[in-house]
Order: C-alpha cells, then sequence, then structure tokens
C-alpha cells in the first residue's frame, strides 16, 4: 500500500464499528420519528448556541429531548467511519473507484439538489436538507460499492 491516498483512511476495523453505529443510529431515527418514540429518560436541559422552541434565545440552555440528535450523530458518524476506512485490501485501484465514486456522487447530490430547489418548497425542503446532511456519504457509500462490485466482476477478483 505505497499509493498516497491510503495514508488518508482509518484503519478497516473502524469500517465494522461504523456499520454498528449507523445501524442503531437508523434504529433510532426511526423510533423517533417513525414511531414518534420520544423517552422521557432522554429528556434534558443543553446548552444552545441558538434555539427558537419558544421565543428566540441565544447561547442559553434549554430543555430538549435528545434522541433526534443521538440518532442523528451515531448515523452520522457511522457514515463517516463506513466511509473513510480502509477495504481489507486497499490498492490503486480501490483508490481510483473511491475517486470515481467521490466525482459521480458530486455530480448526483448537485442534480438531486437542483430538483429539490425547483419542485420542493416549504417543510418538505426543510425536510430534504435535513436529509441531505447524510446523502452525501450514503451516496457515497452506494456509489463506491456498487463500482467496487462492477470492476470484481470485470476482473473476476
Amino acid at each position: 500500500m505505497n499509493f498516497s491516498g491510503a495514508k488518508y483512511l482509518l484503519p478497516h476495523y473502524m469500517k465494522n464499528a461504523g456499520w454498528f453505529f449507523f445501524v442503531i443510529g437508523i434504529v433510532a431515527l426511526y423510533l423517533r420519528f417513525g414511531a414518534g418514540i420520544k423517552p422521557d429518560w432522554l429528556q434534558s436541559k443543553v446548552f444552545a448556541i441558538y434555539s427558537s422552541i419558544f421565543e428566540v434565545r441565544y447561547f442559553t440552555f434549554t430543555e430538549n429531548n435528545i434522541s433526534e440528535e443521538i440518532g442523528m450523530l451515531l448515523t452520522g458518524l457511522g457514515l463517516f467511519l463506513i466511509t473513510l476506512s480502509k477495504d481489507k485490501s486497499e490498492s490503486e485501484a480501490t483508490w481510483q473507484l473511491r475517486e470515481r465514486a467521490f466525482i459521480f456522487t458530486v455530480y448526483f447530490n448537485a442534480v438531486v439538489f437542483l430538483v429539490c430547489v425547483l419542485f420542493i418548497f416549504g417543510w418538505g425542503f426543510l425536510a430534504y436538507m435535513a436529509v441531505n446532511l447524510f446523502l452525501w456519504l450514503f451516496s457515497y457509500n452506494v456509489i463506491y460499492l456498487f463500482l467496487k462490485h462492477k470492476y470484481r466482476k470485470n476482473t473476476h477478483v
């Protein structure tokens, strides 16, 4: 592994931790938003730089159910670890696949963004913006796995 890109990647075992955090985060987000569960034991006083729950306040403590934040942090952390962890056999070829996946991800997300700006309004657009926080990493991983599968199929690895 003498190519320059590998030194920026996390060790392979972090990918397993990433999948663990990602799955737990998705389950937590489903329980919060899909099933509407807001556990009372996650009600907490938190520091907020900006809060507009009842009134606009800056740099203050506010009461909040942190189930949403926990789900988003776990999902984001999981996707981050999956994306930036080495494969079992990292090579110049996989690095090139990563670069291609990155370029395709930029194109894909730019198109999705433009479509949403043109055709989604109000709270729907706000919901898209929340999903967009994870869409970049998620779409990159899907594209990378697709390209890697295609590469292996063509080279019979």
